[in-house]
């Protein structure tokens, strides 16, 4: 065989070291975390990207990735389906990612992932706790230990996402104003979240030297509440589905009811907007924002109390 390449003019010795040379999956993976995740993605998908490399990928850690075919990739799939159908579904979704990055840096020459239907179906969730469930959940959060019970209640205060929740540090706050540095929001943009005085009082009661408000999580900034704690929640409240980002998308809906706009909604959530009026746009919308969130956080002191409060439906300001 190396006499007949030799004789075609090819080199056996130069294939060999280019095979020695040619990335692991191991070694395209953290490649594309180094060069790509952590440039373009939010924390949060950083960590979650991370650990499906560590954990799912692991049998591939050390094969070559122009080795992998389209059979490995399904095999490697079906075993993950067998116990998490959606996990596997993210699995798949990020092997294609590292390998579209590969290609554009001249690693591999195709993807194996083509033409690989999704393992499982998905719908999208549309999960909004009702009022009494919003009492429930409340009351269980004093159940978990102190700094995840403010994160639980500033996530449904403030509509904003869990692990950015999680992440919060003094630095980044100003007053009645949160900062959110691009780094850490997930359209790579700064973001301003007006603090409601019920949201303050929940921070200022964790005044502390650390650099996190929440330093209990310092090792979950880039997640979101354990199973165990979610089971706690679940155990404590009777809402046997209870998810942390839910109470997200609670927030935004009960603003919805009580007449924020759409548009301010979307700001309050600090969804990308690629409109051409979105990418001139630079106005914050603060006091908008502010108003909005001050009065959804009042509306939720009624709900939680009981007691009748004037919480006036929004007009032209959140507009």
């Amino acid at each position: 065989r190396k006499l007949i390449d030799i004789m075609d003019g090819n080199d056996p010795s130069a294939e060999v070291s280019r095979r020695r040379q040619a990335l692991t999956v191991k070694e395209l993976a953290d490649e594309y975390l180094e060069r790509h995740a952590r440039v373009k993605k939010a924390p949060s998908s950083v960590y979650y990207d991370n650990r499906m490399i560590e954990r799912d990928l692991k049998p591939w850690h050390h094969r070559k990735a122009e080795d992998i075919k389209r059979r490995d990739v399904i095999r490697l799939l079906d075993e993950i389906a067998d116990r998490a159908p959606v996990k596997a579904n993210r699995v798949k979704s990020l092997i294609s990612k590292i390998y579209n990055f590969g290609i554009r840096r001249d690693e591999v020459e195709y993807n194996p992932v083509s033409n690989i239907d999704p393992p499982a179906r998905e719908i999208a969730r549309d999960r909004v706790y009702s009022d009494a469930e919003i009492v429930a959940l409340w009351a269980a959060f004093k159940s978990v230990r102190n700094g995840l019970r403010g994160v639980l209640e500033l996530i449904l205060l403030t509509g904003q996402r869990p692990g950015e929740v999680f992440g919060m540090r003094w630095s980044e706050l100003d007053g009645a104003r949160w900062l959110l540095p691009p780094e850490r929001t997930k359209n790579r943009r700064p973001h301003v979240v007006p603090l409601s005085r019920q949201a303050r009082a929940i921070i200022d009661g964790l005044r502390g030297n650390d650099e996190f408000v929440f330093p209990a999580n310092r090792n979950a900034t880039h997640t979101t509440i354990s199973s165990a704690d979610a089971r706690k929640v679940r155990e404590e409240s009777g809402v046997s589905d209870f998810r942390a980002h839910d109470l997200r998308r609670t927030a935004l809906t009960n603003m919805g009811k009580i007449g924020v706009s759409r548009y301010i909604q979307n700001r309050i959530a600090n969804h990308a907007d690629s409109t051409m009026g979105g990418v001139y746009d630079r106005h914050e919308y603060f006091d908008e924002k502010a108003l909005a969130l001050n009065r959804w956080a009042d509306r939720l002191d009624q709900i939680r109390t009981g007691k009748k409060a004037k919480v006036v439906k929004l007009g032209r300001a959140a507009k």
